[in-house]
């Protein structure tokens, strides 16, 4: 009787060693698709109110979402029923009243942006706070002290004013400022009628005032006041917002919707799944800049060129170690 043939892997699924590589790719290829797709549905955007800010996010996100596979759903207002209670795996919301609303009345992973770092932290001492992400406008502490030494290379000492939204914050403004190698300056504003006078005593010849986003020192009310007050000693001021630079700021860094819009939607296409999306309060991963070259010429700073000192801030940043 034959002895049958020796038993081998089926040559049919034999493959040759040089397509071995392009099977690999092509399987990477599939899997990434496959993964991307596994939470792909509509993302929903709630708001408390419509404006241009608003218009312009969402007006940025949909191409971004759109080049990974993903489309915006439905813009549903926080303040309406409709809509909310069947949204979908995942909201972004815009602003503090729509994120609170979003946390109250909806299941879904929330995304906040366009809200400050106060309201963030705000909500995340909210019941359900583990379903939250957010985007905030405030600049890192860091990020502001690199641009202040890169246009003002005279200055010595930072000059800050905290509010009640900030007071708390003090240590973390003094250990960044230290870090830069300058001393800091600070007083604590219990009531805006203050802010002139302890101002003027802590500006100095080498002192350069670092705004901070805090309205019980800075709004519309006291603006001018401070502003005046540094021309007056020929003292700069870095901004947090562009419209603090055309009111006579010397710079300022800042994002605009555009540019939280696209960290929004790199934060949303990034994982395999929303349990993949960073929980907590993120800063702004693009930024731009400022410059009042009327100002910097009236205190007889440098001319530079704002292009190059964004390049500069870029690629400083990008060399810094990991927080």
């Amino acid at each position: 009787m034959p002895k049958p043939p020796p038993r081998h892997a089926d040559a049919s699924f034999c493959v040759p060693s040089r397509l071995l590589p392009v099977l690999r790719r092509s399987a990477a290829l599939v899997f990434a698709c496959f993964a991307a797709s596994l939470w792909a549905a509509p993302v929903d955007i709630w708001v408390s109110h419509e404006s241009p800010l608003q218009k312009a996010f969402v007006d940025a996100l949909a191409p971004a979402l759109a080049d990974a596979g993903h489309e915006i759903g439905r813009i549903v207002h926080s303040n309406s029923t409709a809509g909310q209670a069947d949204s979908g795996p995942v909201v972004v919301a815009l602003g503090f009243e729509a994120a609170l609303s979003a946390l109250r009345n909806s299941e879904a992973v929330i995304l906040a942006a366009l809200i400050s770092r106060r309201d963030a932290t705000r909500l995340m001492h909210e019941d359900g706070a583990d379903r939250l992400a957010a985007v905030v406008l405030d600049q890192p502490v860091e990020r502001r002290l690199r641009l202040l030494k890169q246009l003002l290379p005279g200055v010595r000492s930072v000059v800050v004013l905290l509010g009640h939204d900030t007071a708390s914050r003090r240590s973390e403004f003094e250990d960044a400022v230290a870090k830069a190698g300058l001393e800091m300056r600070v007083a604590v504003i219990e009531d805006p009628s203050q802010i002139v006078a302890k101002l003027e005593r802590l500006l100095d010849p080498q002192a350069a005032l670092l705004t901070v986003p805090d309205p019980t020192v800075y709004n519309r009310d006291t603006v001018m006041g401070i502003l005046l007050t540094t021309y007056r000693h020929r003292r700069p001021v870095i901004g947090f917002t562009a419209a603090y630079v055309r009111a006579g700021a010397v710079a300022a860094v800042f994002s605009e919707p555009r540019d939280i819009a696209r960290q929004v939607a790199q934060l949303l296409t990034s994982g395999a799944s929303l349990a993949d999306l960073p929980r907590g309060v993120q800063a702004p991963a693009h930024f731009r800049i400022a410059i009042n070259e009327r100002v910097s010429r009236s205190l007889g700073l440098p001319v530079v060129n704002e292009l190059d000192v964004l390049e500069s801030l870029r690629a400083a940043e990008a060399a810094a170690p990991s927080r």
